[in-house]
């Protein structure tokens, strides 16, 4: 059992690697205008008198960039109702996506198990976060009438695999068998 959970995980990582790899590698190959096209806003080029404009540094760029993927604020602005439920599904993800980076190089650096706590802890955190905000998004979306004119009915079904993946294959029970398995 130990050697199946070792092999879904690094499984897993290489897996997302290649499909990473591969969708860099389709978009690299689309011509120019298909590929400029996913940008949602103009150039700066495109505006009228645009030289006399003073551009925005790198560090407010990043800023924004930072504060619109890590804090969701385009929804705080303008739908704070679902940005309640779609914040928390993101921190999970986000804690999630850390968690699993650590559950890798935890075993690697040969410590005790001093951090098996922690790491319950934080499985624990970022799957409940995940399963509250993807159950109020899912609620939210079939509810409210804006939302639901402008979502395709098969993303439902996305939502609702995902809340059974996070209650069961990232339950608790299997939250404790991946912490022991460190432990070994």
């Amino acid at each position: 059992m130990g050697g199946l959970v070792v092999t879904i995980f690094y499984g897993s990582i290489v897996f997302c690697l290649i499909a990473f790899t591969l969708k860099i590698y389709r978009y690299f190959n689309l011509p120019l205008p298909l590929r400029s096209e996913i940008y949602q806003e103009s150039s700066t080029y495109e505006r009228t008198n645009w030289w006399p404009r003073s551009g925005t540094g790198f560090k407010n760029k990043l800023k924004t960039i930072l504060k619109e993927i890590v804090l969701l604020s385009g929804y705080h602005r303008f739908n704070r109702s679902f940005w309640l439920f779609l914040y928390p599904f993101h921190l999970g993800i986000y804690l999630l996506l850390l968690w699993h980076i650590w559950l890798f190089i935890f075993p690697l650096t040969g410590a005790n198990t001093g951090g098996i706590d922690y790491a319950l802890i934080w499985g624990h955190t970022a799957t409940g976060l995940m399963f509250f905000g993807a159950l109020g998004i899912l609620i939210k979306r079939l509810t409210d009438k804006k939302l639901r004119t402008t979502y395709p009915r098969a993303h439902y079904l996305k939502w609702v695999f995902i809340i059974l993946t996070l209650g069961v294959v990232y339950g608790p029970y299997n939250t404790f068998l991946t912490v022991q398995w460190l432990m070994l």
